[in-house]
Parts: C-alpha cells; sequence; structure tokens
C-alpha cells in the first residue's frame, strides 16, 4: 500500500513479481485505472490461484493484465509509463535476481515513470551484511537520490524514490 498511499492520484501501476499475489491485491484495493503484474514464472501466476483468500482473488480484477516474462525484458520493450512501480522480486540471492537490483535495472525504470511517479523497491535484509545492504541502498540511490527507507518488518525494507522531492505528509498517511 505505501508507494500508492504516497501517490494517491495514481492511475496506473506495475508490480514485478506475483508471488502469492498478496502485494499485486494490495495494489488493487486502490483507485487504479490499471495494474499490469510481470512475472517469470507461469507456474507462479497458476499458484497465486491458491491464495485467493489472501490475494483478495485478484487475477479476476479486470484493471489487471498477467505478463509472463522477465521483467528486464518487458520494462526495455514497452512503451508504458506507470505512476507506481513496486518491484518485488524474490530474494537478492537467488540466481538471476541480482539484474532486478542493479543500476541499469533501476535506470530503465526511471525512464518508464511518469513525472512524479514513485518507485518502491522490497528487498529483504536478514542473513545480508552490512556491506552488502549499503550496497542495495546505495545502488538504488545512485538512480534514485530522492528515496527513503522504510522498516516494515522483522527482515524486510521498502526503498522508496522518485524522480522528484519526495514530500510526504506523515499525519495524512497515519490515517491509514
Amino acid at each position: 500500500h505505501l508507494p500508492l498511499l504516497l501517490k494517491p492520484n495514481a492511475q496506473n501501476a506495475l508490480v514485478i513479481g506475483l508471488g502469492s499475489g498478496v502485494t499485486l491485491g494490495a495494489a488493487a484495493q486502490h483507485e487504479l485505472n490499471q495494474i499490469d503484474c510481470v512475472e517469470i514464472e507461469p507456474a507462479v501466476v497458476e499458484a497465486a490461484e491458491f491464495f485467493k483468500d489472501v490475494n483478495r482473488n485478484v487475477l479476476s480484477d479486470h484493471r489487471v493484465k498477467m505478463i509472463v516474462n522477465d521483467a528486464r525484458n518487458y520494462m526495455a520493450v514497452t512503451d508504458k509509463r506507470y505512476d507506481v512501480i513496486i518491484s518485488e522480486p524474490s530474494n537478492l540471492w537467488l540466481a538471476g535476481i541480482a539484474n532486478l537490483f542493479s543500476s541499469d535495472f533501476y535506470k530503465i525504470c526511471r525512464k518508464k515513470l511518469n513525472p512524479g511517479g514513485i518507485i518502491c523497491q522490497w528487498s529483504h535484509v536478514y542473513y545480508m551484511s552490512s556491506k552488502d545492504l549499503k550496497v542495495v541502498v546505495n545502488t538504488f540511490r545512485s538512480v534514485f537520490p530522492n528515496m527513503s527507507i522504510w522498516f516494515t518488518s522483522t527482515g524486510d525494507i521498502l526503498m522508496i524514490g522518485s524522480t522528484e522531492e519526495l514530500i510526504i505528509d506523515y499525519l495524512e498517511l497515519a490515517k491509514h
């Protein structure tokens, strides 16, 4: 919910990584016109059906477009731009995932954001050295210098970045 609460006038969003569909289901609770979701593994899309009770049966939402593809490939070829990009791939140590935490990937994301758009990057911090965490944060910050870090639960952070200055109304945010 966080990036969409910080960008309440968002019209569209891209979610990278489906998993159980909980994040996509949370995005669908907001007044968006379209929500694209990119997932590399078709079996994950199939498995999301088993989580209907926690993802709010989001795959049946008419605003959701499932794209089975590698997120880097999709981002490189799509002409679409987004108000919000939520990147929640698997853990960083899994094969191929580090590419979704690279400055090259973040530069592509930056180009795909509408003016004033927001990107939210989830990352685990458990089993990660402070040195590795600094690399993750500094890589994100090198492309999105207007950023903040949010601690969600033990072992997870959300990095929020924007092409413009982030102005956060904490009193308004607290209402949600």
